[in-house]
């Protein structure tokens, strides 16, 4: 099971059509329903009925596509939490001796705080 796979479920569970969804994913027909064939034989259940021009989802379809929203949600967040920005992120660890410390690292702080509220 590939994330496009359900990519591909999903758009044709909200289109209820296996060609506007390909239409929307610009994919060509037969991709579409060789992906959900696939992933019927995966799962070893019918995720859709189908119809002349429409599908509709099974209890199986409807009872997997809450899941798919969900993994497709939290894939994409995933993607925008590792993408590299150019603000810095993360902990920042200092290390410097008492005197230092003490002495030097109060001037450099205020100094970052008054240019940071700029």
């Amino acid at each position: 099971m590939d994330i496009r796979s359900l990519e591909v479920f999903k758009a044709v569970a909200i289109e209820q059509s296996i060609t506007k969804a390909a239409e929307k994913l610009n994919y060509v027909q037969s991709n579409v329903t060789a992906r959900i064939q696939r992933l019927e034989q995966e799962l070893g259940v019918p995720l859709l009925y189908r119809y002349h021009k429409k599908v509709s989802l099974t209890p199986a379809g409807r009872e997997l596509l809450p899941y798919v929203n969900k993994l497709l949600y939290d894939f994409e967040e995933a993607i925008e939490a590792v993408k590299l920005s150019s603000t810095p992120r993360g902990t920042l660890h200092i290390g410097a001796i008492e005197s230092t410390a003490s002495t030097r690292l109060p001037i450099i702080f205020t100094n970052i705080i008054r240019n940071f509220h700029k």
